[in-house]
């Protein structure tokens, strides 16, 4: 379900981007002049979306947790929007023979029509999303602790789509009959539509046997880490167990990491072209907001021990003493340094 939003999400924000820049040449041209500067813009303005739709996928705008219209996503809406603009002027300026255009009041108008659409229809989509129709009613099996992480985040995200409706607790202590019973309960109780395991009970035969009779009731059952890979995006690792890593890790991938090697180098360069004026304003906005180097170096050990030299946006006043990591309110981040942090563009300069 998350990635079908994703995509929705996404192909809404195409059709907006061009939607919005139709609305602004009729304003501009009216309809008289409106096929000709729409002729004119078309091309460029492509162009200039695609950087657009990479500026909101680098500030997680297509992620599930900023669906929900909160002042944190709100915020970090308005700066996409704002570093999209910016990334637009520098490439319209920087490559105008290739441009062929300098638009200063369409990008204005544009900006502003396309983040009123766009706001109105990721408000939409998330009224859509927590919609009782959208939501999956989860019961939990296992007392697992992240259980409650789990509970937590998905009561103040209802827009990823799931709601944990029930819990079973102690359930080493249920014979297979009981518990069959216990779920039974719980479904006709609630409409219950998915299982969510803890891990290490898949390996108890009495809790798989009362489970494998609910697989032909158009049940989804997932394993709790699978469905907390799929939620937040890491993987909870006190879950994990040796055979994980045996099942997951492949040590001789000969191939696969020949051609992940070229799409990387690839991906890496067209990405740094097209990036290279949001990464100049970072630079400009760090040296002009606070003393040190714009860029933190630091040496790491790479694959095999091998050390590399890795790159990041400074995020922290220069000379700042303290822990190696960062707490809530830490003093020490500047202002730029916050937004690079929230977005994660502080890892651009790794392309």
């Amino acid at each position: 379900m998350s990635k079908i939003k994703s995509f929705i999400l996404i192909a809404g924000d195409i059709v907006l981007l061009y939607g919005a820049l139709a609305i602004t040449l009729f304003v501009r041209y009216g309809r008289g002049g409106f096929n000709k500067a729409f002729y004119d813009h078309l091309g460029p303005f492509s162009l200039i979306f695609i950087v657009w739709l990479i500026v909101f996928y680098l500030f997680d705008l297509y992620r599930n947790k900023n669906l929900r219209i909160t002042p944190s996503s709100s915020q970090t809406f308005i700066f996409a929007i704002f570093a999209g603009v910016m990334a637009s002027i520098i490439l319209f300026y920087l490559f105008p023979g290739f441009f062929k255009l300098t638009p200063k009041t369409n990008l204005a108008i544009f900006a502003v029509v396309f983040g009123v659409l766009n706001f109105g229809w990721r408000s939409l989509l998330a009224k859509m999303s927590i919609a009782g129709g959208w939501q999956n009613r989860a019961l939990l099996i296992g007392d697992s602790p992240v259980f409650e992480e789990i509970s937590k985040y998905l009561h103040e995200n209802p827009q990823i789509g799931y709601n944990a409706i029930a819990q079973i607790k102690n359930i080493k202590e249920y014979p297979a009959e009981k518990l069959e019973k216990e779920i039974n309960k719980l479904i006709k109780k609630h409409r219950l539509n998915t299982f969510v395991i803890q891990t290490d009970l898949k390996k108890n035969p009495e809790i798989i046997k009362a489970i494998y009779k609910f697989i032909s009731s158009e049940i989804t059952i997932l394993d709790l880490v699978s469905f907390y890979e799929v939620l937040l995006e890491k993987i909870p690792l006190d879950e994990l167990d040796e055979n994980w890593f045996i099942e997951k890790i492949i040590t001789r991938r000969r191939i696969y990491d020949t051609f992940k090697r070229i799409i990387d180098l690839a991906l890496g360069i067209v990405l740094f072209i097209v990036l290279t004026p949001l990464m100049i304003l970072f630079l400009i906005l760090i040296k002009i907001t606070s003393r040190g180097p714009a860029l933190f170096i630091q040496k790491r050990m790479g694959k095999n021990e091998k050390p590399f030299t890795l790159y990041k946006f400074r995020t922290m006043k220069d000379g700042g003493k303290g822990p190696l990591w960062t707490t809530n309110n830490d003093n020490r981040v500047t202002f730029i340094g916050k937004i690079l942090r929230r977005t994660h563009l502080d890892e651009l300069p790794q392309l």
